[in-house]
């Protein structure tokens, strides 16, 4: 299977509860805060969480802080 990048939304929720559950299972450090999200975020965010799918399984994740800075004397969101 082909693994990809998506946007975390609603219909991966199940799938991050189960990637949980296997981290924890694992041993993963869950205090270290390496789990997913267990519901989608509503409204502005500067944040946005991504995942990394495997057909209907999730790999791992990351987490895109956006920000606003100056940029060649213009706001710009990086």
């Amino acid at each position: 299977m082909a693994y990809a990048l998506v946007e975390f939304d609603d219909k991966l929720v199940p799938a991050a509860r189960a990637f949980n559950e296997r981290m924890r299972a694992a041993g993963g450090d869950a205090s270290a805060g390496f789990l997913l999200p267990e519901h989608a975020e509503t409204g502005i965010s500067r944040l946005q969480h991504y995942v990394v799918t495997e057909g209907d399984f999730i790999r791992g994740g990351c987490l895109l802080d956006k920000r606003a800075h100056w940029l060649s004397g213009e706001s710009a969101e990086v």
